[in-house]
Parts: structure tokens; sequence; C-alpha cells
């Protein structure tokens, strides 16, 4: 399994890899300069922002590419690009910004054109895309406000109060949707292979019934919302015209995702309510989901603001609480020698890696980037957790099926030897049984009998009527004692334990013969010595043979039969064959179908099998095999 597992992680990567590969990735010829100017005061008007820019306030943005961090400001962003026969489009490679707006510059003039943002519903965005996408109007039809006949033009970026991290780029059309069908390729690998996981999970969750694995869909499910509003995608496809949501899904997802994780880490270790971190733990969760509550306060932009920036901070201070929980408990379990604790330890590392990276990111400590790690490295955390954790969730199938199977392997002996006690206590009774027939009512039949016989051979005068009486008396006494004979022998079959099984059968076999209602033809190979084998297992032999036969004479009305017993080496065979007029299979619960019950119950003890088969012209052929193993 884990040499599969392996094999499937390189597969991921290298398929992501191939598809992040693409020749879309190679860097375009730089076609304009960015300039950016920070409005503290949120007051500039885009005439003086303008105004500004001509008298050289703004600043080159170097390498497109701003990380604010957490910032209380509003951004200005001025293109010049010059002449340029491609249509090109300008993007804003953040999918979260309340506000953008867009200005062409006319004979030195801003003229509003777009206004686009999360404040607004998706469908007032000039280009259908989860980023922020502008076309710009080329060159020869464009009216330049400079002496150098470049294009100027004017964006707005709103986004105070929260993390701001601006990536732009200048790309053509077709530079712009090759680029855009790679990474809806590597998303499209991503997900798929989290549905395939969870998909996984389901069916052992269906399988063990243990809601541990339900706790672990619901944590990568929210967790995937959470990426899925985080990267635009929900906007997009999933809520576009709820502006209340657009700003307000990636902090509720994040809160819901912690309470996930929590809830989640504390079945998969084991944790249980002495755990001294077990009341922290239950708090923080109370606490994301107050905090998801007062996300979702309907409260109007303009007041959301601050409002959020306060509850940001509080969802980061929290955050940063959960990860020390869930180390603490992590620890606390390995330490205890909980193997489960090892695999969630190594499942969060990458998570935690990718995670920090984004912190970073959100905090302005890094400088933005538009490679693997910043676009898919989420994505990639998540991914890495999810396949170990599953592998973890395998493992703990794989030991709970091995516990069960134990566990069944135990009662099944144990139910093996409590039955074989039961048949030795019964085999014990049947032999005092016997015992007592042949030695007490035997003895005193006998001696009936011989006094009956006595007064009949006798010199003394008798009546005719009483001579006939003595002599009927001493006929049904003959027979009381053969029966009592017959009942014992069956009881107890006391040939086997003096001669062996083989010796038993042939008597079973001359007594039929003897009765001439059936012709029994028999061969018997093996079973010279009968030492090799318990008693009881050579009495219930006997039984089976004993009862086969006597369906044959009572029941099939046969005129001829045939018996054949065969010792192997790891079983016995027995084949019982009749031209009777067969055996009627579906009685079961009728005094005629007791013995085959009796044969099926004593032959499925044995872990034996039996097959009955209807002969094409006439009669009957059961074959029996029983393993010598469990004897």
């Amino acid at each position: 399994m884990k040499f599969r597992a392996l094999v499937l992680l390189i597969l991921l990567f290298l398929s992501v890899k191939i598809a992040y590969s693409h020749p879309s990735k190679v860097n375009p010829p730089k076609r304009g300069s960015i300039f950016m100017l920070e409005d503290r005061d949120i007051s500039l008007q885009p005439e003086q922002a303008y105004q500004k820019y001509v008298s050289g306030s703004f600043k080159e943005l170097k390498g497109y590419k701003y990380n604010a961090g957490f910032s209380k400001s509003v951004f200005w962003l001025m293109l010049d690009i010059p002449a340029n026969p491609d249509s090109l489009f300008f993007v804003l490679g953040d999918a979260h910004l309340n506000r953008v707006s867009f200005y062409d510059l006319v004979s030195g003039k801003p003229v509003f054109k777009y206004e686009t943002g999360d404040h607004f519903k998706f469908s007032q965005r000039p280009i259908r895309c989860r980023l922020f996408v502008f076309p710009l109007v080329p060159q020869q039809i464009h009216v330049a406000a400079t002496a150098s006949r470049n294009s100027l033009y004017l964006v707005r970026v709103d986004k105070h109060n929260e993390s701001l991290q601006i990536s732009t780029e200048i790309l053509n059309r077709a530079d712009f949707y090759a680029k855009q069908a790679s990474y809806n390729l590597i998303n499209g690998i991503l997900s798929g292979s989290v549905m395939v996981l969870m998909f996984f999970s389901l069916f052992l969750f269906i399988t063990v019934k243990d809601r541990l694995y339900l706790y672990y869909i619901v944590y990568v499910l929210v967790m995937c919302l959470w990426i899925v509003a985080d990267k635009g995608y929900g906007y997009q496809f999933l809520w576009p015209d709820s502006v209340y949501f657009a700003s307000r899904s990636r902090p509720v997802f994040n809160c819901l995702m912690n309470f996930a994780l929590l809830h989640f880490m504390q079945s998969f270790i084991g944790q249980t309510k002495a755990s001294r971190v077990y009341k922290p733990i239950q708090l923080l969760k109370l606490s994301f989901i107050v905090l998801t509550l007062l996300f979702l306060v309907p409260i109007s932009p303009e007041n959301y603001y601050g409002f959020a920036y306060i509850m940001l901070i509080a969802m980061l201070l929290l955050s940063a609480c959960t990860c020390i929980a869930v180390l603490t408990s992590v620890t606390i379990k390995i330490r205890e020698g909980n193997k489960q604790a090892w695999f969630y330890l190594i499942s969060i590392s990458p998570l935690i890696f990718f995670g920090l990276a984004e912190v970073f990111i959100h905090a302005g400590s890094k400088e933005v980037s538009n490679s693997y790690l910043s676009a898919f490295g989420l994505q990639t955390g998540l991914i890495m957790e999810a396949l170990i954790l599953t592998f973890g969730l395998a493992h703990r199938f794989n030991n709970y099926r091995l516990d069960r199977e134990q566990l069944l392997l135990a009662v099944n002996a144990k139910q093996q030897e409590i039955t074989a006690s039961i048949i030795d206590t019964q085999e014990n009774e049947r032999r005092k049984i016997s015992d007592q027939l042949h030695d007490d009512v035997g003895a005193m039949l006998s001696i009936a009998t011989w006094q009956v016989s006595s007064v009949l051979t006798g010199e003394g005068y008798l009546k005719e009527s009483a001579k006939e009486k003595l002599e009927k008396t001493e006929e049904v006494l003959r027979e009381v004692a053969l029966s009592i004979r017959t009942l014992g022998h069956t009881l107890s079959p006391w040939a086997i334990q003096k001669y062996g099984l083989n010796k038993a059968i042939t008597d079973l076999v001359y007594q039929i013969n003897l009765s001439e209602k059936t012709a029994l033809e028999y061969a018997i190979i093996g079973f010279e010595s009968s030492g090799n084998y318990p008693i009881p297992f050579l009495n219930d032999i006997y039984r089976i043979i004993q009862e086969l036969l006597n369906n044959i004479i009572k029941h099939a009305c046969a005129s001829n039969a045939y018996l054949e017993i065969i010792e192997h080496n790891d079983q016995v065979s027995i084949i019982v064959e009749d031209n009777g007029k067969g055996i009627d299979l579906s009685l079961s619960g009728n005094s005629d179908g007791i013995g085959l019950e009796s044969i099926r119950s004593k032959i499925a003890y044995f872990k034996g099998q039996m097959e009955i088969r209807r002969k094409p012209e006439h009669g009957t052929i059961v074959v029996i095999e029983i393993p010598l193993r469990t004897a």
C-alpha cells in the first residue's frame, strides 16, 4: 500500500508539473510600464490622481507586483502602454478586491469606463474571469494623451482594512486564454484528486459506519470550499449574484474549516475529555462558531470595512491558537504511543508549510509571485494532507478489519471448543444410557426371557392357552431386547470403539442386507486403523452413513443401493447411490426432513460439503466431503 501511495503521489504531481510547464508559462515580453500611488487618506479623485502622475508622485511598480499586506489605504495604478496592434488585457491577480474603477485617459482627462469588484455582481465584470481583467483599447483607436503617443489607463484599487496583494500582468488575447486554460487544468487535476479521496472516504464510512470518516469528508469539503472562495471560483460559479456573501465567504469558510479541523483531529487521534487540552479545544471550536455567525451579520459595505478588520485580526489569533492546540494534542498522543497521531502530524506538515506561506503573503512579508507556490500552494498542501490522511484512514480501516477477523477467529475457536465439549458430553451421556440399557434393562429382559423359556421347556402341565400366551410373551421380550440392543448401539456404536469404523460399517451393511428389503453393495478404502481419529468424529461419520442408509430404506423404497467410503490424506469422501424415488429437497421442517437436516448440521460442523443430485434415470446420488484437518 505504501508503494502504491508513493506512485500515486508521484503521478499526481508529475501531471500537475506537466500542466504547469505549458508553453504559455513562458514570460511574455514587457508590453508597458505600470506606476503606483498609495492614497492613505482615501480622498483622491481621478483627476487629482492623474495630476499626481504628471507631477511624478507615482512610483514604477517593479516586476508588476506589490504586497501591501493588511492596509488601510487605497492604491492608484497608471498603465503606460506603447502602441501595439494586438488586443491586450490588463489582469489584476488578486481575486478579491472590493472595488476596482477603470478609467481611460482621453486628452489628459480620466474617462470612466468600468467599475467592478466584490461589492458588485459578478456579471458587472468586463471579462468573465475569476480575476479582474480589463480589455485595453489598441493604440490605433485610442487617442493618446501624451506626446509619446502611448496609451494611458488609470485604475483605482480599493481593499482598505484588508490584506492586499497587487499582482498585475499585461497579456495579449492568446497568452491570456492559454494561461487561464493551464490554471484551470491544474485546478481540475487537484480538485479531481480531492473528490476521489472524498468518495473513497465515503465508501469507508458506508462500510464501517464510523463517524470519523464522515468528519473527514466534512473537513475536506469545507477546506475545498474555502480554497474555491479564496481563488475566486466561488464568486464566479457558486454565488455570482450574492454581493453580500462574496466578501464574507472566505472568513466564513475559514472559521468552519478550523472548527472541522479541530473536531476531526480529536476523533482521529482519539482525544478524550480526560486530556488537558480537551476543554481549550472545545472553547476554540465554540469561538469559531461565534465568529462565523458574526461574519454573517448583515452590515452595509460602508460599515463592513472597520468591522471586518477587527474580525480578521481575531480570526488570525484564533487560527494561531488552533495550530498550537493541534501540535500540543498530537505531541501528547505521540508520547502515549498513538500511531494515528504520527499520521496526523505528517499529514498537516505540508499544509502548515503552504498555509504559513499564504499567511506571510497576506501579512506583506513576502513578495507576491506568480509561481506555483503562490498560485497552487494551498491546493497542493490540501492534496498532500488529504492523501496522507486517507491512507491513515485506510490503515485504521485495515486495523479495524484485522481486529474484527481476530475477534471472529477467537469467537469461532471458542464456539468450536464449546461445541466439542457439548459433543463429548453427549457422547458420554449416550454411552451411559447405552451401558444402562445393555447392562440393566437388557439383563433383566434376558432373565425374564429365560424364565419364560424355562417354564415352556419344563415338565409341568400347562394349558394350551397359557402356553400360547407365554410363547407370545417370550417373542415380545426377545423383540424388546433386540430393539433395546439396537438402540444402545445407535446411541453409542460399541463396534467402533472395539473394532474400528470399518468393522462397524460392515456390520451395519450386513444388518441391512439381512432384512432383504434393499440389496446394498459397499466399498471401504482406508480406516484400517481408527486410532488416529477422535471417537466422536468416527461416531458422527457412522451416524451420517446410518441416516443416509435409513432414508434409502424408509423413504426412497430402493431395491438396490451402493455405499463408498474413502479415506484420503486430507479428507473423507462418502458416496451413497440408490435407484429409489429420490429425496425431496423441500423436506426440512417435517419428520422426513429432520434426518437430512441432522446430516447437514454434522457436515457443517466439520466444515464439509454435501451435494445431492437426482439421477436422470431414477434414484439419487449423495456426495459428501469432510476435511480431516477439522476432525
